[in-house]
């Protein structure tokens, strides 16, 4: 169980209200002789962090397995998502002041697992997703560029691996279905199917080796294969350097191709963007001290990003670029265990940084503001501390640095002090505790400090 609330002390200007948040979860286990069961449901809700960004939302969540016998194994997941939110420049600012939106989504899925013998597995899974999203771009005027979106996925799986002396195949099919009734977009559907082949086997000891390639028809945009192999060898004990190449597609979603709006409009002209990535580097573990290091190049062709030629023109996607990203990311952290018996137990410390260097080539000329390519990470930095005091006490700090392309740099400091109890823990939770007023993506500001009291507990 988790119950908390919290709020920024800061009021909404419109009517008064100090602006706060509330929540629950419960979740529970049953474990029976042949079957276990999670059950989990949570209630969250809150009068927003700026003006109308109320929202309230309520999770379900069922995950069950039943062994049929030793060689036969069921896997069932269900849930339910109900979440009703204020969309204040989440989509259309400044003009979408008044939006909000209410998105419900239920999900389920059976998974067979069949040990046909000790060196087979044979795995068949189908699931469905069902998703209602409703928009009022002017909530006082529901009949006003009111979108409502049914959509349902069907998505059916058949899996196989085969373990023998030469390595571990990975052999399987996917069919998915797509479908949409929209106010807005129209009645759509298409299918996607595909096969897909892997093979991971170890040449010399400590050298593992996994290559694959998953081939891929779409009803709308025909076939597409894309191979991938990742490398890893481990020396020294704790030491592992380690190699992945892969490519990949994002098609264009159905808001992309058809949507129609007072500041944004669809494309139904696009293709779908490329990808090619490759990434090296090395990693060390102990039970003090984690490092790991790497360089990464991706590559993407025919970018889709949302455009215009002049400031009044509406938004409209469109395959704007071919965008290359070259990196870096360092990272480790150390422990210093003092023991159970010491008043200062422990200390962990840990740092990252990240640095990217994007570089676009735009293909079209008259495509003069962009919304996503200038908003592109730069350079990250984070630093955490978590100590342990009294067998009892714990303090946790994390500070974010960012630059972005186009937005100033910020820096955010987050914290957690608990209470750690036989079967509780009290915690009090501090976020951006510096109130920076940043912006990540778009037009939304994000929230000022916060602050959330909350008890845990095992029942």
């Amino acid at each position: 169980m988790n119950v908390f609330t919290g709020s920024s002390f800061k009021k909404d200007a419109s009517n008064g209200e100090t602006f706060a948040n509330y929540g629950v979860k419960l979740s529970g286990d049953l474990v029976l002789d042949k079957s276990s069961h999670l059950f989990s449901v949570s209630q969250e809700a809150s009068n927003g962090y700026r003006y109308n960004t109320a929202f309230n939302n309520q999770k379900l969540y069922y995950q069950g397995r039943v062994n049929l016998s030793a060689a036969d194994q069921l896997d069932v997941n269900a849930g339910y998502i109900h979440n009703n939110f204020g969309a204040n420049a989440f989509y259309s600012a400044p003009g979408d002041l008044e939006a909000e939106e209410t998105v419900k989504t239920a999900l389920a899925s059976v998974a067979y697992i069949r040990n046909i013998n000790p060196n087979w597995t044979f795995a068949p899974r189908v699931s469905y997703r069902y998703n209602i999203d409703d928009y009022l771009y002017i909530k006082q005027t529901p009949d006003k560029f009111h979108n409502h979106h049914e959509t349902g996925v069907l998505d059916l799986e058949l899996n196989n691996t085969i373990e023998i002396s030469i390595g571990t195949f990975g052999l399987g099919l996917e069919l998915r279905t797509e479908n949409i009734n929209s106010t807005n977009l129209g009645k759509r559907d298409r299918t996607n199917s595909g096969a897909f082949a892997e093979y991971k086997f170890e040449p010399l000891a400590g050298l593992l080796i996994n290559a694959g390639t998953y081939v891929n028809y779409n009803s709308d945009y025909g076939w597409q294969a894309f191979p991938g192999i990742d490398a890893g060898y481990n020396f020294y004990g704790n030491w592992k350097v380690f190699m992945n190449l892969g490519t990949g597609q994002r098609l264009p979603t159905y808001t992309d191709l058809y949507y129609k709006g007072p500041t944004n409009i669809g494309n139904a002209a696009l293709v779908s963007e490329k990808s090619k990535y490759a990434e090296g580097g090395m990693k060390y573990q102990d039970a003090k001290f984690t490092f790991n290091a790497s360089y990464f190049n991706r590559k993407i062709s025919n970018f889709i990003d949302w455009v215009k030629a002049v400031q009044t023109d509406p938004w409209q996607p469109r395959n704007f670029s071919d965008v290359t990203t070259k990196g870096f990311t360092i990272s480790g952290d150390y422990l210093m265990n003092f023991g159970a018996n010491a008043s200062f137990n422990s200390l962990r410390i840990g740092a990252s940084y990240t640095n990217l260097d994007p570089s676009f080539k735009t293909t079209i000329a008259d495509a003069v503001f962009s919304r996503y390519a200038l908003e592109s990470l730069r350079n990250q930095l984070s630093l955490t501390a978590n100590a342990q005091a009294f067998n009892l006490l714990s303090l946790t700090l994390t500070s974010r640095f960012n630059e972005r392309i186009n937005y100033k740099s910020y820096q955010v400091l987050d914290a957690r002090l608990a209470a750690n109890l036989k079967r509780y823990q009290i915690y009090l939770d501090g976020a951006n505790l510096l109130d920076v007023q940043y912006i990540e993506s778009g037009a939304v500001p994000m929230p000022g400090t916060w602050l959330t009291l909350g008890v845990k507990a095992k029942i």
